[in-house]
């Protein structure tokens, strides 16, 4: 039983440590005030932004392709700060 219990606590270990390592950092920008649920694969950043109105929206953008600086949330949309 001993030996079940620290296997499984390596694996469990083990799959969190992989799982981590899956997923870039969320890029840098002031989206992050606004924005919530964000997840981002390294080219795609996905959130639900708030609108000038207060309503939640989905947004996502392709940020490897067209966006390599800061991001921010433009009336519920997410978009690249071109500098």
């Amino acid at each position: 039983m001993r030996k079940f219990l620290i296997l499984t606590a390596m694996l469990a270990l083990s799959c969190t440590a992989a799982s981590a390592q899956q997923f870039p950092k969320l890029p840098n920008g002031p989206y992050a005030h606004t924005c919530d649920n964000c997840w981002f694969d390294g080219r795609v950043l996905s959130c639900t932004c708030r609108n000038r109105a207060g309503m939640w929206l989905f947004s996502r953008m392709d940020w490897g392709q067209t966006c390599n600086r800061s991001v921010a949330n433009r009336d519920g949309r997410l978009v690249c700060i071109r500098k």
